[in-house]
C-alpha cells in the first residue's frame, strides 16, 4: 500500500491479522521500510505486546502519540503488534481515539483474530465504512494457494522453476498438499526459497539444488565454513571447505559459483545488519541468529571478506583457473590471522 501525506480520502488505518505470521511480519517491515524511505524513522513508533512490561505507561505513551499527532499534523508511523494481549482499557482508550486521528498519521495494527464484539473491532468497522480504515485476513496458503505462492515469490526474485521441480520443491518443504495435513510454515518455506535462490545463482532451479539445500546437509556445511572463517579457524575453514567440493553431488565452477554467492549474500546481509538495517527477505528467526553471529567482529573484517568473495567470484567467470585451487586461496586469503582488512585489493596484495 503507498504512504500518501496529501490525499485525505486513502485510508490510513490498517488492521491485519490471522494465523500467517510471517507474512504479517512481512507487511510490517514493509511499511516501515517503506515510511523510513519517504520521511525518515524520527516519527515512527512500533511496540509489540510481548514486550510491554507497565500497561499503565504504555497507556500513556499511547495516548500521548495519538494527541501529538493531532497536534502536529506531520506524517507519522505507528505500529502496534498483537494488539488482541493488550488490557481491555488500553485496547478501549485506542478505540476512542483512533478517529481523531488525522490522515497523515498511518496506524498499523496486527491481531491473531477478528472479534466484532470488542469495542476495538466495532471501532475499526466503522472507520472501514467511512473509507479511513482497511482490515486484511492473512492465512497460511494450502494447496493450490501455496502453489502459487511459492511459484510468485521464485518469480520475484527472478528464478523461474519448472512445474515438476516446483511439486518437488513442495513435497520436501510440505508432508501433504492436502488442506487436511497440518499447517505449512510460510517461515520456513520463504527461508528455503531464499537459499535456494541464493544456491542456485547462476543457473535454473534443479531437483539436485533442492536434494542439497531444502536437505540442511550442504546449507549446514556452508553455514559451518563461514563461522570457522569469520572466527579465523584456518584448518577447520579448509576442512570444511573440502567436503563442499569433494563430496557434493555436483561439481566444478558452476558449483563453487553457487558456494561463493551464497556466501556473499549472507555476509552482505550481516553488513546491513551490522550497519543498523535488515535484509528485507530475512526471517526474525535468522535476524536473530545473524546478530549473535556478527558479537564481536569487526565491520572491517566483514567488508574484506566480503570483497574476497566478490573478487573470487568475478575471477572465477573471467578466468579459466581451477576452481577448487581459486576456492582455497579464498579461504586461506579470509583466515590468515595476520592479515590486514585494508582497502587493497585481496588478490593483487597476495600475488
Amino acid at each position: 500500500m503507498a504512504i500518501s501525506r496529501t490525499n485525505e480520502s486513502k485510508p490510513h488505518i490498517y488492521a491485519f491479522w490471522g494465523d500467517d505470521r510471517f507474512s504479517i511480519g512481512e507487511r510490517l517491515t514493509f511499511w516501515k521500510n517503506e515510511f523510513r524511505k519517504k520521511y525518515g524513522g524520527h516519527t515512527l513508533w512500533a511496540i509489540d505486546a510481548s514486550s510491554i512490561d507497565d500497561g499503565v505507561a504504555f497507556e500513556r505513551q499511547v495516548a500521548a502519540a495519538f494527541r501529538t499527532a493531532t497536534l502536529f499534523p506531520q506524517p507519522r508511523l505507528t505500529i502496534l503488534k498483537d494488539c488482541d494481549e493488550f488490557s481491555p482499557a488500553t485496547t478501549e482508550m485506542i478505540s476512542s481515539l483512533l478517529a481523531t486521528l488525522p490522515a497523515s498519521h498511518f496506524v498499523v495494527m496486527t491481531f491473531k483474530k477478528w472479534e466484532k464484539k470488542k469495542p476495538l473491532f466495532a471501532a475499526l468497522e466503522v472507520l472501514q465504512k467511512k473509507g479511513k480504515a482497511v482490515a486484511q485476513e492473512y492465512r497460511t496458503p494450502t494447496g493450490a494457494a501455496l502453489t502459487s505462492w511459492v511459484q510468485k515469490r521464485f518469480l520475484a526474485k527472478g528464478k523461474e522453476i519448472d512445474t515438476q521441480v516446483l511439486r518437488y520443491f513442495l513435497s520436501c518443504v510440505v508432508t501433504d498438499l492436502s488442506d487436511k495435513v497440518g499447517t505449512p510454515d510460510s517461515g520456513m518455506i520463504a527461508s528455503e526459497i531464499d537459499k535456494l535462490c541464493s544456491y542456485a545463482a547462476l543457473a535454473p532451479i534443479s531437483q539436485k539444488n533442492i536434494d542439497a539445500i531444502v536437505s540442511g546437509i550442504e546449507v549446514k556445511s556452508i553455514f559451518e565454513l563461514e563461522d570457522a572463517i569469520l572466527q579465523q579457524e584456518q584448518k577447520r575453514a579448509l576442512r570444511t571447505a573440502h567436503i563442499l567440493t569433494t563430496q557434493r553431488k555436483e561439481r566444478g565452477k558452476n558449483a563453487i559459483l553457487g558456494i561463493i554467492g551464497f556466501l556473499a549474500k549472507d555476509i552482505r546481509g550481516l553488513l546491513l545488519i551490522q550497519s543498523g538495517m535488515q535484509p528485507s527477505s530475512w526471517s526474525p528467526q535468522r535476524l536473530w541468529h545473524a546478530q549473535r553471529k556478527i558479537g564481536s567482529i569487526g565491520a572491517d573484517q566483514l567488508r574484506y571478506l566480503y570483497k574476497n568473495l566478490l573478487l573470487c567470484e568475478q575471477k572465477l567467470k573471467s578466468s579459466s583457473f581451477n576452481a577448487e585451487m581459486v576456492f582455497d586461496s579464498l579461504v586461506v586469503r579470509s583466515t590468515q590471522s595476520d592479515r590486514k582488512a585494508s582497502n587493497a585489493t585481496p588478490w593483487r596484495k597476495a600475488r
